[in-house]
């Protein structure tokens, strides 16, 4: 279905105008960005040449004009060239994306961090594990609890005791001065 959708270079385009601080150039916080790339994985360099065709990916270039990593939310796989990618964004626009930003002498200044949508059952995957982790961590603090409780059981069952063993010699004193003092009042008698 992309390979018949008409498309045009963003460049040649007489309706679009670019403004002056675009919606990318807004969302440049790491927070944001992490939030974009939730559901996305990098794409291995080795592995860019085999994305498919109208695959959704993202990428992280660089901008000269800033001298920094920038992220943008990219487009659709139109073309992949050993030298940049074609990607389809909205209205069916075209642009490209260098693979690499070279120097003068075309040596690789900054290599193109491209990142693909995860697919549905890697992010059920991925879910699971995190889930299987929290669980995993939630039973080592309720372990954790428990043996501290286990601990303070013994401590408690240990006074329990003692104060029993203090009862039982408490009542025996009593019974022993109870037995004199009955001794005491026959013999005043």
């Amino acid at each position: 279905m992309i390979a018949m959708m008409p498309t045009m270079r963003l460049s040649m385009s007489k309706d679009y105008h670019r403004p002056a601080k675009t919606q990318t150039d807004r969302m440049q916080k790491g927070e944001d960005i992490q939030e974009f790339l939730k559901d996305y994985d990098e794409i291995p360099k080795e592995d860019i040449d085999y994305i498919p065709i109208g695959t959704l990916v993202r990428y992280i270039g660089y901008d000269r004009k800033k001298r920094r990593e920038m992220f943008r939310y990219g487009g659709l796989v139109r073309k992949i060239d050993k030298n940049y990618l074609v990607l389809m964004g909205k209205n069916a626009l075209t642009f490209s994306v260098q693979r690499h930003l070279l120097d003068d002498q075309g040596g690789i200044l900054h290599t193109t961090r491209f990142f693909k949508k995860r697919s549905p059952e890697l992010r059920v995957e991925t879910e699971m594990t995190d889930v299987m982790e929290k669980t995993e961590e939630m039973l080592k603090r309720h372990e954790s609890i428990m043996k501290k409780q286990k601990d303070e059981l013994k401590a408690l069952h240990a006074e329990v005791m003692r104060l029993q063993q203090e009862k039982e010699e408490l009542v025996e004193e009593v019974v022993k001065k109870d037995k004199k003092i009955k001794k005491m009042s026959k013999t005043s008698k």
